[in-house]
């Protein structure tokens, strides 16, 4: 779930970058539109690529499905004790 919320926020970041890209900015202004665009594709990249290896885990016998290891709001600590 957080996966699709971040994925979701950084898709639009790199759409909107890409989209400004396309029109005549400013040389300062188009570097950093790049860098913002190279920045959040390369998080959606290295995000998939975490993604890939959690399923490739849970695939695993030795490990639990992840339903089991999910923490339930009577077993979290409250903030104030961590």
């Amino acid at each position: 779930d957080l996966h699709d919320v971040i994925a979701g926020h950084l898709s639009s970041i790199a759409i909107h970058s890409t989209a400004a890209l396309s029109r005549d900015v400013d040389p300062a202004v188009r570097e950093s539109l790049i860098a913002i665009r190279t920045g959040s594709t390369a998080a959606l990249t290295e995000m998939r690529a975490m993604i890939d290896v959690l399923h490739a885990d849970a695939a695993d016998p030795a490990c639990p499905p992840s339903s089991t290891t999910r923490p339930t709001a009577s077993s979290m600590k409250p903030w104030s004790t961590l």
